[in-house]
């Protein structure tokens, strides 16, 4: 399971540019079509990631993110639901993908802990 050490890295990653002292509230992850993770496994494993972090307990959206090609033969872009697709044009395996094959950390959404709880002392 591969996803397990994605994971740990869209972890890592998070925990790397939040500043410090925030807590981590949220996350937007964007998975490409192509990208060769399953979603249903990073949203296993994350919990089990963050939890004891910074991130506990922080909520996760998905966004897949759909497989683009160009035909190398005949020239339209197209959708590429999976790796091995031919063009549904001509029949073409001759193609460049464009778009899908990314697992990016789009967005983290933080709460800075010291301003937090300043505001809980002064209510």
């Amino acid at each position: 399971m591969h996803e397990l050490s994605l994971a740990q890295a869209l972890a890592a990653t998070a925990l790397k540019h939040a500043p410090e002292g925030a807590a981590i509230t949220g996350m937007v992850v964007e998975v490409g079509e192509l990208s060769g993770a399953v979603v249903d496994s990073l949203e296993f494993c994350l919990p089990f990631v963050l939890a004891e972090t910074r991130a506990a307990g922080a909520r996760v959206e998905f966004v897949t993110l759909p497989g683009r090609a160009v035909c190398l033969d005949c020239g339209i872009e197209f959708h590429l639901p999976e790796l091995f697709a031919p063009c549904p044009a001509c029949g073409s395996f001759q193609r460049r993908i464009t778009d899908g094959r990314q697992l990016r950390l789009k967005e983290i959404e933080i709460r800075d802990e010291v301003a937090h709880n300043q505001g809980a002392n002064h209510v």
